[in-house]
């Protein structure tokens, strides 16, 4: 597995030194939740880096467009918008969770599967693949950008030797040696663009 260069490193190999101040050392805010944001995978001089993470059936993808849907009725509310493609998450501090921002009355919850694969559920949180973990994750916050990260942090693994690259948490027992490894950055938006993600 490549190892990635500190957030820090990562984005000011191309942004320079205005976002010095984007990896805090202090430790993570006690919040309950943080504003909604968008995802961006960090490891500089490899084909991932500022490329943002997608949900995409059921899973989280670097170069593969987000699979959302509006029901008709919200679109021509001006609710939502069909092929929405952002993907906006939400944090839930005080369970170390992480969920889906979207404008449906149905929450999805992200977690990792017992082979490291970040997923998502299809819609209320009732069931999880046998050996799932729900909580664990983490958000450090910054000034422009936060990390998002989960124990020992994420890959990207390649299809065929390219893209799209899934993300995996880097979960013991499993072979990363053909992934990258990443930092996630969190990017604030104002809030969710998808009335649900398709899974």
């Amino acid at each position: 597995m490549k190892t990635p260069l500190s957030s820090l490193a990562a984005m000011a190999a191309v942004t320079g030194p205005l976002l010095a101040s984007a990896l805090p050392l202090a430790a993570p805010e006690p919040r309950s939740s943080f504003q909604p944001y968008t995802l961006i995978a960090a490891h500089s001089a490899s084909p991932i880096h500022l490329q943002s993470i997608e949900a995409a059936n059921g899973n989280f993808w670097i170069g593969k467009a987000a699979t959302t849907y509006c029901p008709p009725s919200e679109e021509a509310a001006g609710n939502c918008t069909q092929g929405a493609n952002t993907t906006v998450f939400t944090y839930i501090g005080s369970h170390g969770t992480e969920t889906l921002a979207t404008k449906g009355p149905n929450q999805q919850q992200v977690f990792v599967q017992a082979n490291g694969a970040l997923s998502y559920t299809a819609k209320l949180p009732t069931d999880f693949p046998e050996g799932s973990a729900r909580t664990g994750f983490s958000l450090l916050p910054g000034d422009s950008f936060g990390t998002f990260s989960f124990e020992k942090g994420f890959v990207a693994c390649p299809t065929a030797g390219t893209f799209p690259y899934q993300i995996f948490a880097a979960v013991d027992g499993q072979n990363f040696d053909t992934c990258i490894g990443l930092d996630a950055l969190t990017s604030a938006v104002d809030g969710p663009s998808a009335w649900q993600y398709l899974n």
